[in-house]
């Protein structure tokens, strides 16, 4: 072998490891798209406890192993065209977008929405009789101080009504079990994402 030959190798060995890092990552933490895989994990432990829709978590997963599926699927109503850079903003999206549209279990309310907008939403996904409002006895006033009278009328039930930030000017409402958002709470954190108890000031 000449020593241009050698050159050849050994730049080409180089530019492979220099892929595969691209890929893998320096820790392996990488996945070929982007997104951390150590996120991706945490993702699908949050869509274990909230998603209780078989083929809506299908969708999910398939939407987390390649977050430019859900660019290419849903991402334009969110104003997400190119999710480069973005896996984890977009990971956090489409387990919001699951639970409106898919699982049918979260709603998304506007900022300057009535009290009765917000009843009538929560009422359409709960399935439990002992969770139905009824917007008589509640604040008319501050969309906001509905979420504490909520958790009042709900906690004792063993619910909890949640709340998703996704940076907008909405409310995303995830109606939980107690011991959903328990678990359903630090995983978010994990993933410094916020989901918290709904509450006034939000």
């Amino acid at each position: 072998m000449g020593l241009f030959d050698l050159f050849k190798k050994t730049e080409q060995g180089e530019a492979d490891v220099e892929s595969e890092r691209s890929v893998s990552g320096d820790n392996g933490d990488v996945s070929s798209r982007g997104a951390s895989v150590r996120d991706a994990e945490t993702y699908r432990a949050l869509a274990d406890v909230l998603v209780d829709d078989a083929a809506a978590r299908a969708k999910l997963d398939a939407w987390i192993d390649d977050p430019n599926l859900y660019c290419q699927e849903a991402g334009n109503e969110r104003g997400v065209d190119d999710c480069a850079g973005r896996e984890d903003e977009v990971m956090w999206l489409a387990l919001v977008d699951t639970l409106i549209d898919g699982s049918r279990q979260a709603v998304e309310i506007d900022w300057c929405g009535e009290t009765e907008d917000m009843v009538w939403s929560l009422n359409s996904i709960t399935k439990e009789p002992a969770l139905h409002l009824d917007e008589d006895g509640l604040s008319e006033e501050d969309l906001t101080a509905c979420f504490d009278e909520v958790n009042v009328l709900w906690n004792p039930q063993g619910w909890v009504l949640a709340y998703m930030d996704i940076d907008s000017d909405s409310y995303v409402l995830v109606p939980l079990r107690v011991d959903q958002f328990e678990a359903a709470e630090p995983l978010a954190a994990r993933l410094d994402k916020t989901l918290t108890q709904a509450h006034q000031g939000l």
